[in-house]
């Protein structure tokens, strides 16, 4: 399997040796999938997100005003769900300034945020970098409220249950080679900072570059197929046909 992410300023790729690490290395996880299925996910899908941001983000540099490496974690990978899940249900959501990817039928929202050094790590406790403001505060009371009406054993499933809505969040965290990463669902929040999580969902790590992934003699190189375009002279230059 292969991903190009086109019309970015950095060439970012995925290709099937990473696929083929991964599972060299250990890191897929039959949980992960489980989890994710039950949210209409898949994890190649969050990675595509994931590295269209990183794409934007390798770009900046020291003059950069200094919220602009978090705007762009926060931004972009929901900008590229909002485009990858459009036919499968999911719509663009503004809920009073959270933005969010937001699928109607199972009342589940998706946001972004750049993570600490912990995110992904399953011995870490995950943080969100930058404090949150009284859009996610809500989003966040209310993740506590569902898991309270479960833990009754309500049935949130209602039309008329006072809360329904999951919000998750989905964790970036930068490194040298590509990101760590999770979504992950948070039920508790004090002065803007994340407290707690009901649920965390480890993502397999991405890479930016295929020349940043180890590689291993087991791992077998993928054939890819070449194919030439032919040339001819037009308008007085040479220009592909």
């Amino acid at each position: 399997m292969r991903y190009k992410i086109r019309k970015l300023p950095v060439k970012v790729w995925r290709t099937v040796q990473e696929d083929l690490l991964l599972d060299e290395l250990g890191w897929r996880d039959d949980e992960t999938s489980a989890k994710l299925g039950t949210l209409g996910l898949r994890q190649e899908i969050l990675h595509q997100a994931i590295l269209y941001a990183l794409g934007f983000y390798r770009e900046c540099g020291p003059n950069e005003v200094d919220s602009m490496k978090g705007t762009l974690l926060w931004g972009k990978p929901i900008r590229k769900l909002r485009d990858l899940l459009e036919e499968a249900g999911w719509v663009a959501m503004r809920d009073c300034g959270l933005q969010t990817v937001y699928h109607r039928g199972m009342d589940i929202a998706i946001t972004a945020a750049q993570g600490n050094a912990a995110t992904g790590q399953r011995d870490g406790v995950a943080k969100i970098k930058n404090p949150r403001g009284s859009a996610s505060e809500r989003a966040i009371e209310s993740n506590y409220a569902r898991e309270y009406q479960l833990a009754l054993g309500l049935d949130i499933e209602r039309r008329d249950a006072p809360q329904r809505r999951a919000t998750y969040w989905l964790l970036i965290n930068p490194t040298e080679t590509g990101a760590n990463c999770e979504l992950s669902l948070p039920n508790g929040i004090v002065g803007g900072q994340v407290t707690g999580w009901t649920d965390r969902i480890f993502l397999d790590p991405v890479f930016d570059e295929i020349n940043d992934v180890p590689s291993f003699d087991s791992v077998p190189s993928a054939k890819v197929k070449v194919v030439r375009r032919k040339m001819e002279a037009r308008d007085g230059g040479v220009q592909p046909n």
